[in-house]
């Protein structure tokens, strides 16, 4: 009930600052676009895209397995890895919020080898210009949030607490890295994300793209711990990282669900509520159950 209660309240509150977030998420959108457009415009990218798209349809066909225990283990989804990662040491049930400073613990010790290892992939390789980013732990507050709306209270469902991004120059280095990190002994990964593909919708959330991998590494004491590692462009990280839109906008709007099919598509009743959100520019989807029952609503939101 008290979770409801605070949904509600953001569901109130994503009305009211919709329209001064939506045009700015738009932007974000269009300088995305552009950026995407011109990747497409250097003409190895159409070839450096499709080894890409092979790549990881290759890998969805062909998961990685284990050997645990004498048996060989087919790590098929993320939740097949999850299962191999310990609780953190003296944690309480992961149902408990106090869960999160242990996990957080341990995530600052795994964000430091999780660098270091990509770091030295990296390094070793000599791809040129490209460059090793700690993304740092996973706040409290985006924890809590993601745990609650998401996982149903179960804060070990929240996996990408140790993150990390490789920013390189073009496309092609971006199969390179890929390349690099599933023929690594230091990685298993689980699963990848291309959101470079040109079927991937990327207005969701806010038009920013890259290649996402959930990887499994052994920490200090050998004990299996998972990671998400980013692989992007130069242009793109840039993006993402300037003053007041990229990554701030990004988070705003992420901390207010502006980014959930929840939110941003209405099938049901054409009510008041609906109708709010419509013309906030907050709905991407609208389907309507049985058509609007007053001139009022159908004018607004043919309107909107």
């Amino acid at each position: 009930a008290a979770l409801e209660q605070v949904l509600e309240h953001y569901d109130a509150r994503r009305t009211k600052v919709a329209p001064g977030l939506v045009r700015k998420v738009l932007d974000d959108v269009g300088l995305y676009g552009a950026e995407y457009k011109k990747l497409w415009e250097i003409p190895e990218n159409a070839e450096n895209f499709r080894k890409l798209e092979a790549m990881v349809e290759a890998h969805a066909k062909n998961p990685p397995s284990l050997v645990v225990d004498g048996e060989t283990v087919v790590i098929g989804d993320i939740d097949d890895a999850a299962r191999l990662v310990p609780a953190p040491k003296g944690a309480p049930p992961s149902t408990d919020p106090g869960y999160i400073l242990f996990a957080q613990l341990e995530a600052s010790a795994g964000s430091i080898r999780v660098y270091g290892l990509v770091a030295e992939l990296v390094r070793s390789s000599g791809i040129p210009g490209a460059v090793v980013l700690c993304g740092g732990v996973k706040g409290l507050a985006r924890i809590v949030f993601k745990t609650l709306t998401k996982y149903g209270g179960d804060y070990a469902k929240c996996r990408d607490l140790v993150r990390c991004t490789v920013q390189v120059e073009d496309v092609r280095d971006v199969v390179s890295v890929l390349e690099l990190v599933l023929q690594s002994k230091d990685f298993v990964v689980v699963r990848i994300k291309n959101r470079f593909a040109r079927g991937y919708n990327s207005r969701p959330i806010g038009g920013y793209r890259d290649l996402q991998l959930m990887m499994l590494f052994r920490d200090a004491e050998g004990r299996w711990r998972l990671a998400e590692l980013q692989i992007n462009v130069a242009g793109f990280v840039r993006l993402k990282g300037r003053d007041g839109g990229g990554h701030d906008i990004f988070n705003f709007a992420r901390a207010l669900m502006a980014y959930d099919p929840s939110v941003y598509n209405h099938s049901g009743e054409c009510d008041e509520a609906a109708c709010e959100k419509a013309a906030a520019g907050l709905l991407i989807g609208f389907k309507v159950r049985g058509g609007c029952k007053t001139e009022d609503r159908a004018a607004r939101l043919a309107a909107a």
